[in-house]
């Protein structure tokens, strides 16, 4: 190392030798050099000055058009509404959600769900952790129904005969309902859900998570079969689509199979 050093450094030296009036060196004068140095620092300064003058431009006149654009949509969903009957009203917005926001929503529901203020003061999934392991969140509700087959962790259950655990929930928004049933003998349940409308609301949402939570759920949905549930990780605070395919989420195994418009749901407790 030594050695490289003392190289680059009678490179160095070399390089900036006073020779600016010795007529015998062949190369640059230290003069010259700190010209042409000048000179690039100039021109790159120069450079980089022109280039952001035109991209400011750039992005100015763009700006502009998309003004205009905002502009003159603003004026035909006015002109629509404000020409339209009372029975043609209905047909009107029908058709501007379908022409205007249908169009490319798919394409850009994260840019449009931006545009929607979160009104979710706190967040239903704000726990750090939850008692349960698994659950299916409705979308729509906020309502987490539990899929554990022993509460809170309690085992001592699955040595006792209770008989069969039945609990009901519903999603007015897509008219899903769902209906969960649990066998604590034998350490199984069932959840049985059925498929109306699919849809969910991104207001509704809005006012009941956060909007990383929305952002996570929606990665996860990507507007399926049905899209108004999901199935989360109690621990990890993790979501996963309603599809059909196998889990395993902490001591319970989920098998999901679809058919006739439902879902089924079958639970069992394999804690290793």
């Amino acid at each position: 190392m030594n050695t490289i050093w003392k190289r680059l450094k009678n490179v160095w030296l070399l390089f900036w030798e006073e020779d600016e009036y010795d007529v015998s060196k062949k190369h640059l004068s230290k003069a010259d050099k700190r010209s042409i140095w000048y000179g690039i620092f100039i021109i790159t300064t120069l450079t980089i000055a022109a280039s952001a003058l035109v991209l400011n431009l750039t992005y100015a006149k763009a700006a502009k058009e998309n003004e205009e654009n905002v502009e003159a949509v603003e004026k035909m969903i006015a002109a629509y509404i404000a020409s339209a009957t009372e029975d043609e009203y209905e047909e009107v917005a029908r058709t501007l959600r379908r022409d205007l926001v249908f169009g490319d929503f798919s394409k850009n529901k994260k840019e449009y769900i931006q545009c929607i203020p979160n009104t979710a003061d706190p967040c239903r999934l704000y726990l750090n952790t939850f008692p349960s392991q698994v659950y299916l969140l409705c979308n729509n509700t906020g309502m987490l129904y539990s899929l554990d087959i022993f509460e809170d962790g309690n085992r001592q259950d699955c040595n006792e005969n209770r008989g069969t655990s039945v609990s009901f929930g519903y999603d007015e928004v897509s008219e899903g309902s769902l209906i969960i049933t649990k066998s604590f003998a034998d350490k199984s349940g069932e959840a049985r859900l059925e498929r109306k409308r699919g849809i969910i609301s991104i207001q509704r949402m809005k006012g009941l998570f956060c909007n990383d939570c929305i952002e996570s759920i929606l990665d996860v949905v990507d507007y399926g079969l049905m899209p108004e549930f999901v199935i989360m990780d109690g621990k990890n605070k993790t979501f996963y689509p309603i599809e059909e395919g196998a889990l395993q989420i902490g001591d319970y195994k989920l098998e999901i199979n679809y058919k006739n418009d439902e879902y089924y749901i079958l639970v069992n407790y394999v804690e290793e």
